[in-house]
């Protein structure tokens, strides 16, 4: 479990990488694992690849993406 404390970045959050991938996911509906992987660790850098994972997962228990197995892809759920 991730667990912030006073040393804890900002930029590298849960909270901030789910934005990140949400804003990526506003040019593509449906995207690979590995493509939302590379363009998080791009924009926040390697340290943010330790949180994204809980992120993708986090996005998935409010109902923000599903998985496709058959194809390999996470797809963005655009209800309101």
């Amino acid at each position: 479990m991730l667990i912030p404390n006073k040393y804890t970045n900002p930029d590298i959050s849960l909270v901030a990488i789910s934005c990140e991938l949400l804003k990526i996911f506003q040019d593509n509906k449906v995207n690979t694992y590995a493509d939302l992987l590379n363009k998080v660790v791009q924009k926040k850098g390697i340290e943010s690849k330790r949180v994204f994972l809980p992120a993708l997962s986090f996005l998935f228990l409010f109902g923000k993406v599903r998985y496709h197995q058959k194809g390999d892809i996470i797809e963005y759920i655009n209800e309101n």
